[in-house]
């Protein structure tokens, strides 16, 4: 199993954020589901990376909502 990114894993993982929001090629997109398909360790930060993301967008969504309220 592997614990460290390699340097395929580095240069995937710099597209990562592209990749959570849709915003990369066909072919970088498949390339990407390809390699976290058979890599535990990048797996493993685009599950975090992803529960940062909700977390920063349910936080987002309770901000505006307590704005909201305190302009009422």
């Amino acid at each position: 199993m592997t614990t460290q990114p390699s340097d395929r894993c580095r240069t995937l993982l710099e597209q990562l954020s592209r990749y959570i929001d849709g915003d990369l090629t066909p072919v970088e997109r498949r390339s990407m589901s390809a390699h976290l398909r058979r890599c535990p360790c990048c797996q493993t930060i685009r599950r975090t990376a992803l529960a940062m993301s909700s977390s920063s967008t349910a936080f987002a969504r309770f901000d505006l909502q307590i704005c909201s309220w305190l302009s009422a």
